[in-house]
């Protein structure tokens, strides 16, 4: 909507009311541009520093308690069903792999934003594109480890705990 704040018909609208001058319309657009980009470079870099400190590695160590589980099943009875670890440990491999790839890509994003510098409305563009659809990819790898992993091993509350535990 920003994009439209400074058509001809809304600078009439704003001007003709001595509301705002043209200038104050620009100022006030760009200001909001450049709010933008900074808000969403702080989430963006937010999501990137919880993702390598607190739910990659999470989504690691809980893959060793299933890969160690399995391996000691097998070496206490090869015919033992590990059909769970197994799956849930394939299942939460992908999951940490397609978190780390969009980490990476992420932070590759965040450089090539980090070259536009003041350009904050090509750079809000760049974010729509570019940066949010990374973000909820990553998202969603996250979210989907989070029903996978074993609580004691999620770094953070889950939604369930957030929604029902109100005490």
């Amino acid at each position: 909507a920003l994009m439209h704040y400074l058509d001809p018909k809304n600078v009439e609208l704003f001007t003709s009311m001595k509301v705002f001058s043209e200038a104050e319309m620009k100022s006030r657009r760009d200001i909001r541009m450049e709010n933008y980009c900074k808000v969403m470079k702080i989430e963006a870099l937010t999501m990137i520093e919880m993702a390598e400190k607190q739910f990659i590695p999470a989504m690691s160590k809980y893959g060793k308690l299933l890969a160690d589980t399995i391996a000691s099943k097998k070496a206490v009875c090869t015919t033992l069903d590990c059909t769970f670890e197994e799956k849930t440990l394939t299942r939460l491999s992908e999951l940490t792999a397609v978190a780390y790839e969009k980490v990476c890509d992420l932070k590759a994003h965040m450089g090539k934003l980090a070259e536009m510098k003041k350009d904050f409305i090509g750079s809000a563009f760049f974010i729509k594109d570019e940066i949010i659809p990374c973000m909820n990819a990553l998202r969603a790898a996250v979210d989907e480890a989070e029903t996978i992993c074993a609580s004691e091993y999620w770094p953070v509350p889950t939604y369930g705990e957030i929604l029902f535990s109100v005490k």
